[in-house]
């Protein structure tokens, strides 16, 4: 049986940059209201048992914001050691429940390695937060970049298309399906 996977935030692509001009693909990835946790969850803000957090806040520096919604804000990370930048997204502990973000956590760990996928780094908690590491996407969405340029060509719409339906087809294999792709 899939797992039903609902994303609500554009604060970030689940999708890697596509090849062509660096444009980003439009499906994204958040916490959404509605995850199928949400009604069984008791303790909002516990982490001890579920191994959820496993790097350290000190490891990144955190930088502007480069997005937010109604639980989390995206902020530019830079890991100290090696100078890499990395987009850094804050889950507010308040009103948000542990399963939820285990659940998005082991969904981003679950389709792996793929070129077409952001890729989870690393994950840490503040007092405040718990803090999703992933791969930085910064060429923006396919919709912005076709109003810069005023059109798209034939072929670049069907690269990004089977840019697309690369990563789907990964994730359906792994038994995920991606219910708000835009």
């Amino acid at each position: 049986m899939p797992v039903f996977y609902r994303m609500r935030s554009r604060l970030f692509s689940l999708f890697r940059p596509a090849a062509l001009g660096g444009c980003a693909l439009a499906a994204q990835s958040s916490l959404s209201e509605n995850f199928l946790f949400r009604r069984e969850c008791k303790d909002e803000t516990s982490n001890q048992e579920s191994g959820l957090c496993t790097g350290d806040a000190s490891d990144y520096e955190l930088r502007q914001r480069l997005g937010e919604g109604t639980f989390a804000e995206v902020r530019l990370a830079t890991h100290v050691r090696t100078g890499e930048q990395l987009a850094c997204k804050l889950v507010r502990k308040k009103g948000t429940c542990r399963k939820e973000l285990e659940h998005e956590v082991a969904v981003l760990q679950a389709v792996g390695q793929h070129k077409h996928i952001v890729c989870l780094r690393d994950t840490f908690d503040t007092e405040d937060a718990w803090a999703l590491v992933l791969e930085l996407v910064s060429g923006g969405e396919v919709f912005d970049r076709v109003v810069e340029t005023g059109h798209f060509s034939e072929r670049d719409a069907a690269a990004i298309v089977r840019q697309v339906a690369s990563a789907l087809m990964h994730i359906h294999r792994r038994g995920i399906v991606h219910r708000d792709l835009k």
